[in-house]
């Protein structure tokens, strides 16, 4: 049995300690009879580094490596096994996920990441889809632009939106006089309205007045509710905001009776209000009640915005999850069918999603997004492309061409490798979950804003908290199966190899060294590359026509294969391209993410597609 359990890991037949790699979720949406891979690899020099689903989980170092019998291996497999009824030190890791191994094999040699990669594409017994969809949306990165930048204070980004052509953000200020600094926002007498005239790419403060954020409804008007709510009975002062600027208050009232659950003393957080085509609204909530160990989603509908009722309690505590689910963004589709995504935990947990095809009153059970993060945000556009931003990890902006039901293309607008201890938080500075997000459909661009907590920005190593935005050209084919001219897979003739790769015959060939390539020459307008992103990928550089190199981005927070435009706007005909892996890391990163320095680790670092 291979295990890993509590403070120790465990390999063959002799236990070693080790430091718990914090970020190791388990609870991302595993279900029984799905298939998985896992690997164990060995170094010489006694470390050892796992494995799941192609993506190094955990490094340890032990003593030098011992004779392992694979006899004794068996076919049970238990990973983050619980101790003493936890795991661990760090409350973000969920429970133990029990598998049996399909299929045994024990290699001899060093195995690299991407010998890890290959092994398991060989092994993946499911079929490989093989088709282009029917449209595709594309992301191409541009240079984040700083909004602000001060000393001794945190700042939240989140209240990002466009009047015109003019962007606007606001942030806490130096004045903020929270009991802590995750209340700061809340309880500034000064919160500080910043604007753009230029696409974001210059800030500096604007003269129209603070506005907190609210659900914009179909006739103009802007509904706002209090974030937290409690008493008996529910109830809150809820602001509306005339297309005209006008401001007038109002009770809200919120009735519970139909949740027979419900406990007198309870609290709402407020997570969403949702305009249906019907003409009601919906106010998505969530809730822990006593003794149930984790929160809920609920749903209120409501006809005159002032009385709220409960018509639905879709996602509850399910023992899967680590706190629940309960962070909820919605949208409802041309067809009536409404969309939740919800966080289910802390660092790197699902994002899990339901379906309604009845206003609301009844859900699909709730299954992984594919995504992980908290706080999740969405925007339906009119072509019906959807896009959510979310964070923690990083700063993740994603795009869904199919109503939710996947979303091939992702980009991480902000990694979360800024791994420091920040005394006043008690927890890891990273680049934040609050963030703003704005989409210009007419223009063709996304905005993603948010901070960063405990920056280092100059030579004295002074820590700074800064707020950023990070805009993004969207590329939509809508006849992308008409326009893809030649698929090309990676073993493909064709296609000229520099340096070492393994490959796996029409699905994959992957390298780490630095400046292995591939090029050949393809005809068309546009070049596009069906590529692993992850924690483990390196940065690749592209020169078409042996013109200017440019580099794309591969990391991100967790193991997604996604399309990434690599040029488009050609001239019609034959073009030559050389992708390569550029490696090393990013300067500005203090580790390196998952394997930390300080377990040992190595960067894992490659290229594949």
């Amino acid at each position: 049995e291979l295990r890993a359990a509590g403070p120790e890991f465990y390999a063959g037949q002799k236990a070693c300690p080790w430091m718990y790699y914090w970020e190791w979720g388990l609870a991302d949406g595993y279900r029984p009879d799905t298939w998985h891979h896992y690997a164990v690899t060995w170094r010489e020099d006694g470390s050892a580094t796992m494995y799941f689903d192609g993506q190094s989980r955990a490094h340890v170092e032990q003593s030098r490596p011992h004779a392992l019998a694979p006899a004794l291996a068996g076919s049970r497999l238990a990973i983050g096994g619980p101790l003493d009824e936890g795991m661990s030190l760090d409350p973000n890791v969920p429970a133990q996920l029990d598998a049996y191994l399909a299929r045994w094999r024990l290699q001899a040699g060093a195995a690299t990441p991407h010998d890890v990669l290959v092994a398991m594409e060989e092994s993946d017994p499911r079929p490989r889809r093989r088709d282009i969809p029917e449209r595709a949306v594309l992301l191409v990165e541009r240079d984040r632009a700083l909004i602000d930048r001060a000393q001794e204070h945190c700042w939240f980004a989140h209240n990002l939106f466009q009047t015109g052509q003019t962007l606007y953000a606001s942030i806490g200020r130096g004045d903020d006089t929270g009991e802590s600094p995750n209340r700061r926002q809340n309880t500034s007498t000064r919160p500080g309205l910043m604007e753009s005239r230029d696409r974001g790419r210059s800030w500096q403060p604007s003269a129209r007045p603070f506005r907190r954020e609210g659900s914009r409804l179909p006739d103009g008007r802007r509904i706002t509710v209090p974030f937290l709510l409690t008493g008996h009975p529910l109830s809150c002062e809820a602001l509306i905001e005339e297309p005209g600027g006008a401001i007038r208050t109002i009770t809200a009232t919120f009735d519970v009776s139909c949740l027979p659950e419900w406990a007198p003393g309870a609290y709402l957080a407020m997570c969403q209000i949702l305009p249906c085509r019907d003409g009601s609204v919906l106010l998505f909530a969530y809730t822990s009640l006593p003794g149930e160990g984790g929160s809920s989603v609920l749903v209120f509908r409501s006809d005159d915005l002032s009385r709220w009722r409960a018509i639905a309690r879709p996602y509850r505590p399910d023992g899967l999850t680590e706190t629940g689910p309960n962070e909820t963004a919605a949208v409802q589709f041309p067809d009536g069918r409404i969309l939740a995504i919800m966080r289910t935990g802390g660092w790197n947990q699902m994002l899990a999603k339901g379906f309604s095809d009845d206003g609301g009153r009844t859900w699909s059970p709730m299954v992984p997004s594919g995504l992980c993060g908290v706080q999740p945000r969405l925007h339906l556009g009119r072509d019906g492309v959807l896009y959510l931003v979310t964070g923690r990890p990083g700063i993740v902006l994603a795009a869904s061409t199919d109503g939710g039901e996947t979303f091939a293309a992702c980009a991480c607008a902000e990694d979360d490798r800024f791994h420091e201890f920040l005394p006043e938080f008690g927890w890891y500075g990273y680049s934040s979950m609050n963030n703003g997000f704005v989409v210009d459909e007419e223009a063709g661009e996304a905005f993603v804003s948010y901070d960063i907590v405990g920056e280092r920005v100059l030579g004295d190593g002074a820590s700074w908290n800064a707020c950023y935005v990070r805009p993004y050209a969207i590329r939509h084919i809508r006849d992308y199966r008409a326009k893809v001219a030649e698929v090309l897979p990676p073993d493909a003739p064709v296609i000229e190899r520099e340096g070492d790769w393994l490959t796996v015959p029409e699905r994959l060939a992957v390298t780490s060294q630095t400046g292995g390539a591939l090029s050949g020459t393809f005809r068309g307008t546009g070049l596009v590359g069906l590529l692993e992103t992850s924690p483990q990928a390196g940065r690749a550089v592209v020169q078409i026509d042996g013109g200017a190199p440019r580099a794309i981005p591969l990391y991100f927070p967790h193991r997604h294969i996604q399309r990434l435009l690599l040029t488009d706007g050609l001239a019609g005909g034959a073009h030559r391209f050389r992708l390569s892996l550029e490696s090393g890391s990013d300067p500005q990163h203090r580790f390196a993410n998952p394997e930390m320095p300080m377990l040992g680790g190595l960067q894992t670092i490659h290229l594949a597609g």
